[in-house]
């Protein structure tokens, strides 16, 4: 970088040489500068086409765990969809009915009645843990859906800025060639 003002010297035996040479000298110097500058702007363009490579490839690794989460997760959403909650409830109240029936069964001394109602009641209890595993599981796949759909999210918006960037880039080169 040179001064905004600089005094430089031509010497040369001839004057009209050393005329001649002085009179070069600016433009030899805007054109190294416009050289300079060009290069500096080729390495910022091939900077930001790497990055935009790289976070094009994010986003597809992150499509593909999108895609994967959904596909995975269609049986989890669909349960969720037609009410797992309500589900879980009536599970609930004929567990609830169930244990009245076995507290009456004993009440009763009915042997062979409470033996079908801790069967019921075992199965109940079972359906309850799998609805609630199937809730947590469901639970899971949406926050990592909504986790990678962020990052996606976030990873276009990088795109977008650099490509401006890139844009500003190849502007000031076309300005520069012309």
């Amino acid at each position: 970088n040179m001064p905004q003002y600089s005094f430089l010297t031509v010497q040369h035996p001839d004057p009209k040489v050393a005329q001649l040479l002085a009179n070069q000298l600016p433009n030899l110097l805007n054109k190294y500068a416009v050289y300079s500058e060009q290069e500096f702007y080729i390495n910022e363009g091939l900077k930001y086409q790497k990055q935009i490579a790289n976070i094009q490839k994010l986003q597809a690794e992150t499509l593909e765990e999108i895609d994967s989460l959904t596909d995975n997760g269609k049986f989890f959403i669909g349960i969720a969809e037609k009410g797992n909650d309500n589900i879980i409830t009536q599970l609930k109240i004929r567990l609830g009915e169930k244990l009245a029936d076995k507290a009456l069964a004993i009440a009763s001394n009915d042997q062979n009645k409470l033996l079908i109602l801790e069967k019921e009641i075992f199965a109940l209890m079972n359906e309850i843990s799998e609805q609630d595993i199937l809730m947590n599981q469901n639970q899971n796949l949406r926050i990592k859906f909504k986790g990678k759909q962020k990052i996606y999210e976030t990873l276009i918006n990088q795109e977008s800025i650099i490509i401006e960037n890139l844009q500003k880039v190849d502007k000031k080169l076309s300005d520069l060639k012309n």
